[in-house]
């Protein structure tokens, strides 16, 4: 048999609101440890299970990167309002 290969791009979008923080470098801290998370979270998918799949078309994840990610503070005086992305890509493989 062969195999194919494919590369699959997503974007995960994190919204983080922060109503009662006092500071602006706490919020931004917390905000960074959410990103940091996520990023471990989706990396260890692989990590965890070995090969995630495969699905009802045959095709499973092999590789998960982070290709970039970032955040972006946002809202009004006094408001901490981040939003973040994670640009994700996965190299997926089927066997034939």
């Amino acid at each position: 048999g062969y195999s194919e290969f494919w590369r699959r791009r997503w974007m995960v979008e994190l919204k983080i609101f922060f109503e009662r923080e006092l500071d602006y470098s706490t919020a931004r801290n917390k905000a960074n440890v959410v990103l940091s998370r996520s990023e471990y979270a989706v990396c260890n998918l692989i990590r965890q299970k070995g090969m995630v799949g495969p699905d009802s078309f045959g095709e499973g994840a092999i590789l998960i990167q982070i290709r970039k990610s970032y955040l972006r503070e946002g809202g009004g005086d006094g408001e901490f309002n981040w939003r973040g992305f994670l640009y994700v890509e996965a190299l997926t493989e089927r066997h034939f």
